[in-house]
């Protein structure tokens, strides 16, 4: 037999087993807002720019007022370590109403569906927190879509900004924690999260984990990107743990929304005379089945340099049977 086809004969069961191995089988949801070159609203933005998770086109619903925005930006946030592509999101308001909440709800369907633990991680850049008179948040969260207003019921949600002490904050259901230290303005982060027993109607938890670049640097070479290493490496972080159930899958929407809110807004809002401005950058979401599928962009996978090597072989063979 000819020795380079016996070579290949032999390399064959290995390709295949390659073969049979699905490509980032961990990851659930990736949006990096690849929209092209132009800034304006994100809503009634058809998904796609290498998106996955994601189902349909954005959807904004605002006050009336117009004081909150969702806005596509072409410049995406950078971050050392976490290739990015493409823009990102701009979340603003702009306090300014008495007796009137301010918001912006930006959303769009999921197409994935889980269970168990579920890993989150996002890029995070508040360019202005200046609200006085009262509180804004800004959040990352998963929700009924359905009921886009809903206070949170049955949700995983990461807080950039939460009311109360102006921090990030993270949830399992409605319960949320704060991690009682503000966001440097300007400087970008990367928030990572973790749900445990999604789709478990005893309930789970919930964890945050933030990071600068300088921190995430040093998590991923020394502390080897291990979650064992977070809380070593990471600048601050939260958890909460609530005994109701939260589900991941396609009767859910992925939301990320901007208000502002009176601390007495619910019971006095007469009271509510917030000002200011809170404006949160988001970029590079991502839900996952593990760690890695959230923080490691995988090198070119042993099953493509493999295929490609196939392809060589052919095409020696086929040249040297050409001279022979």
């Amino acid at each position: 037999m000819n020795p380079h086809i016996q070579t290949f004969l032999v390399t064959l069961p290995i390709l295949s087993v390659f073969v049979s191995q699905p490509l980032q089988a961990t990851t659930l949801v990736y949006e990096g807002f690849n929209y092209g070159d132009s800034d304006g609203a994100i809503h009634g933005q058809a998904v796609g720019g290498g998106a996955i998770g994601l189902n349909g086109s954005y959807t904004t619903k605002t006050d009336a007022s117009g004081h909150a925005t969702a806005t596509y930006r072409s410049t995406g946030l950078s971050f050392t370590g976490l290739p990015t592509s493409g823009g990102a999101l701009e979340m603003s308001v702009t306090a300014s109403l008495d007796n009137t909440k301010e918001y912006a709800l930006t959303h769009v369907p999921f197409t994935a569906t889980a269970t168990g633990d579920i890993y989150q991680s996002v890029l995070v850049n508040i360019s202005a927190n200046s609200i006085s008179g009262g509180y804004g948040d800004s959040l990352i969260r998963n929700q009924d879509t359905a009921n886009m207003q809903s206070n949170g019921n049955g949700a995983m949600s990461v807080y950039a900004n939460k009311p109360s002490n102006d921090t990030p904050a993270v949830g399992y259901d409605s319960s949320t924690s704060n991690t009682g230290l503000g966001l440097t303005l300007d400087t970008t982060y990367i928030l990572i999260n973790k749900f445990t027993n999604v789709g478990d109607a005893g309930g789970g938890k919930a964890s945050l984990w933030i990071m600068d670049n300088d921190s995430y640097s040093d998590w991923m070479s020394l502390g080897n990107g291990l979650e064992a290493n977070l809380n070593t490496y990471a600048d601050t972080s939260a958890s909460r743990s609530s005994s109701n159930q939260i589900d991941f899958d396609t009767s859910r929407s992925l939301r990320i929304s901007v208000g502002d809110f009176y601390v007495d807004y619910n019971s006095t809002s007469s009271n509510y005379n917030g000002a200011g401005e809170l404006t949160v950058i988001y970029d590079e979401l991502r839900y996952g089945t593990t760690l890695e599928s959230i923080t490691v962009i995988p090198e070119p996978s042993t099953f493509s340099l493999l295929l490609l090597s196939g392809l060589g072989f052919f095409t020696m063979l086929r040249m040297r049977r050409k001279t022979s």
